[in-house]
C-alpha cells in the first residue's frame, strides 16, 4: 500500500499542479487590469461598466493617476520595463523610439489579423499605418484627431488668394507665403509657430527612427529653421513658451478671432466640426481650414485615446476585446468623443456634432446659413481620415527644446543648432 502511494504522489502533484494552472489561467481570462493618465469625465468608469454588462464574469482593475501625468509616464515606464505593467496601458509617455524597440510592447496586427470578428473595412486602416512602426502596430489609436490651418482673410486678398489654392500644406509652403509678402513686419506665421514645434511635427521627416539615421546637418534643415525663427512672434519666447502649441476649442473662437488677426497670418488647430460651419460674419477673420501637412506630405495626426497591451500580459486578448468595445457601436452610448478609428462611430460623432454646433453658433450669431451642409462638412473630414497619416512621436521633447531655446538667444547660430541636433540625436539612435 505505502508502494502505491509513493507511486500515485508523482501523479496527484501533477494533477494537482494542472488544477492550480487551470485556475491561474481561467482567472488570467477573466481579470483585466488597466492604467490611464486621467479619467476626469469618467469615460473609463463608464467604458468598464458598459463592457461588464457584456461580459459579466470579467473583472477589471482601473489604476486611474488622476492626471499626474509625469508620474504616470515615470512609473508605468518603469513598470513596463520590468515586465509587471498592467495589461493594458494608456499611451502616454509610452509612445516614443525607446519603447518601441524594447520588445515590452504586444504588436496589434497579428491579434487583429487572427480576430474573425475583426473587419479592417470597418475602420480607418491609414490610422492605424500611422502609428505603425517597423511593420508592427504598438500602439491602437482609438480616437484621434489631425491638425488644419486657417488664412487670415483680413490680411490681405493677395494671400487669401494664394492660400485657397492649396487643400493641405506643409510649413514650408506657409514660409514661402509668409516671405513672399513685400511689408510683413509685426506679423507673424502663427502663435504655435516656433522651431521646435516644427521640429517635432516633422520629426520623421529628418529621423529615420527604424533605421537608426538623422539628417538634421543639411542646408535644407538649417534654412527651414532660420525661416521658421524669422517668423516666430518674439513675445512667444520671451514668455519662455518655446515648444508649445495652442487650442482654441474650435475656430479660434469667435471673440478671440479680431485680437490674433493683427498679429498673426495663419491659425492652427486641432480640427473641430464648427470650422466649417460658422458663415462669414463681422467676427470671423480666419477662413478655408485645410490640413497641416509634414514636409513628405502626411497628416499631422494626434491620438487621444490609445493604448498598448503589455507583451507580458497573460490577457492580450482580454485586452484586445475591451480596446474593440472602445471603437464599437456599443460603446458610443457614452463614449463617443472626438474622431473615432471605426468609421460608423467616426460619422456618428461628426453628426452629433454638427448639429450641436450649430445650436451653439446660433446662441452668438442669431439665425445663421451654414458655410458648409453637414453632408460637406462629413464628406470632407472622411476624405482627410483617409490620407496618408503620421502620429507625432514623443522624442527628445526637452533635449530639442534647450537647441532651440539657445538657438533663439543666439548663442547658437542655425548651423550650430543643426549640428547639435545631429550629434545628439545620433547618439540616441545609437544606444
Amino acid at each position: 500500500m505505502k508502494k502505491r502511494l509513493l507511486f500515485l504522489a508523482p501523479i496527484l502533484a501533477t494533477m494537482l499542479l494542472a488544477a492550480a494552472c487551470t485556475s491561474a489561467e481561467e482567472e488570467a481570462n477573466t481579470k483585466l487590469s488597466i492604467s490611464v493618465g486621467s479619467d476626469s469625465a469618467g469615460y473609463y468608469e463608464n467604458a468598464i461598466e458598459g463592457f461588464k454588462e457584456i461580459h459579466p464574469d470579467v473583472e477589471i482593475v482601473l489604476n486611474n493617476y488622476r492626471g499626474d501625468f509625469e508620474k504616470y509616464r515615470q512609473q508605468v515606464g518603469i513598470q513596463l520595463m520590468a515586465g509587471e505593467a498592467d495589461d493594458l496601458l494608456f499611451f502616454y509617455g509610452l509612445d516614443s523610439p525607446k519603447f518601441f524597440d524594447s520588445g515590452l510592447m504586444a504588436d496589434f496586427y497579428p491579434i487583429m489579423q487572427n480576430d474573425p470578428d475583426f473587419n479592417a473595412a470597418d475602420y480607418y486602416t491609414s490610422v492605424f499605418n500611422g502609428y505603425a512602426y517597423g511593420n508592427k502596430l504598438l500602439i491602437f489609436p482609438v480616437n484621434f484627431t489631425y491638425q488644419v490651418i486657417a488664412v487670415n482673410d483680413n490680411f490681405s486678398p493677395q494671400l487669401t488668394e494664394k492660400f485657397v489654392q492649396f487643400d493641405k500644406i506643409t510649413y514650408s509652403e506657409l514660409y514661402d507665403l509668409y516671405y513672399g509678402l513685400e511689408d510683413k513686419s509685426r506679423v507673424y506665421i502663427s502663435k504655435t509657430t516656433d522651431a521646435h514645434v516644427a521640429i517635432e511635427r516633422n520629426i520623421s521627416t529628418y529621423v529615420d527612427f527604424v533605421n537608426k539615421k538623422c539628417y538634421f546637418n543639411t542646408p535644407e534643415f538649417i534654412e527651414f529653421i532660420t525661416k521658421i525663427k524669422n517668423g516666430t512672434d518674439p513675445q512667444k519666447i520671451a514668455d519662455g513658451e518655446l515648444g508649445y502649441s495652442y487650442g482654441y476649442g474650435g475656430a479660434l473662437g469667435l471673440l478671440e478671432q479680431p485680437d490674433h488677426a493683427l498679429k498673426y497670418l495663419f491659425c492652427d488647430d486641432m480640427c473641430v466640426v464648427d470650422m466649417y460651419l460658422i458663415p462669414d460674419c463681422e467676427e470671423k477673420k480666419f477662413t478655408h481650414y485645410i490640413p497641416l501637412v509634414r514636409e513628405n506630405g502626411t497628416l499631422m495626426a494626434l491620438p487621444l485615446d490609445a493604448f498598448v497591451i503589455s507583451k507580458a500580459s497573460k490577457n492580450k486578448e482580454l485586452a484586445w476585446e475591451f480596446i474593440k468595445y472602445l471603437a464599437a457601436t456599443e460603446a458610443q452610448g457614452f463614449y463617443l468623443r472626438e474622431f473615432n478609428v471605426n468609421k460608423q462611430l467616426f460619422s456618428a460623432y461628426v453628426n452629433i456634432m454638427i448639429r450641436r454646433n450649430t445650436g451653439d453658433i446660433a446662441r452668438v450669431l442669431g439665425e445663421f446659413e451654414p458655410l458648409e451642409t453637414s453632408e460637406q462638412i462629413l464628406a470632407r473630414l472622411e476624405a482627410y481620415s483617409e490620407m496618408p497619416i503620421e502620429f507625432i512621436t514623443d522624442f527628445m521633447y526637452d533635449e530639442i527644446r534647450e537647441i532651440m531655446q539657445s538657438f533663439y538667444d543666439g548663442f547658437l547660430t542655425a548651423e550650430q543648432a543643426a549640428s547639435e541636433l545631429q550629434n545628439k540625436v545620433s547618439l540616441y539612435l545609437m544606444e
